[in-house]
């Protein structure tokens, strides 16, 4: 699952801009649309508030290091893990800095 990761990191790298403003603008109008429940989720406006069961991978201030992100993914096992009961949650500074800050968003 490792080069998974790594897989989506290059991926990550060779999006067009035009993709990548189409994902965030679909993944906005899709939170803002998806008010109540999903899941294990609960979604209020942009807010999405998690339940307190299962596990979680927490993440903050990456300010767009996506290296620092294909570790943290390759380390926890988060591809392996996704498919059971665990979240991934950032906090914080993610994509405000940073050379790839786009593609770590």
């Amino acid at each position: 699952m490792q080069t998974d990761v790594l897989k989506m990191a290059k991926e990550a790298l060779k999006i067009q801009c035009e993709e990548f403003t189409r994902v965030v603008a679909d993944a906005t109008r899709l939170l803002t649309e998806e008010n109540g429940s999903i899941g294990n989720f609960d979604v209020v406006g942009r807010l999405v508030k998690v339940e307190p069961s299962g596990e979680a991978v927490i993440i903050g201030d990456l300010h767009g290091d996506l290296e620092s992100l294909t570790h943290i993914l390759q380390e926890s096992n988060f591809l392996q893990r996704a498919e059971k009961d665990t979240v991934l949650i950032f906090l914080g500074d993610y994509g405000d800095r940073g050379s790839y800050s786009a593609e770590v968003y």
